[in-house]
């Protein structure tokens, strides 16, 4: 019978040691993509205006 135990301490400091690794590049990723298509949005919005007070 084996007999289940709590994760040790240090398999827990590895899982922190490697989260900012890992977070703040996807972090990094999601905010620049979010910010290009922001950008983009209102770039298209400023060509649109431009182009229906032109006709």
């Amino acid at each position: 019978m084996r007999i289940i135990s709590m994760p040790s301490w240090s398999d827990i400091v590895n899982w922190v040691d490697w989260f900012p690794i890992v977070f703040f590049p996807l972090k990094i990723i999601v905010l620049g993509v979010g910010m290009f298509f922001s950008i983009k949005w209102h770039h298209d919005q400023a060509k649109k205006e431009k182009e229906d007070k032109a006709n």
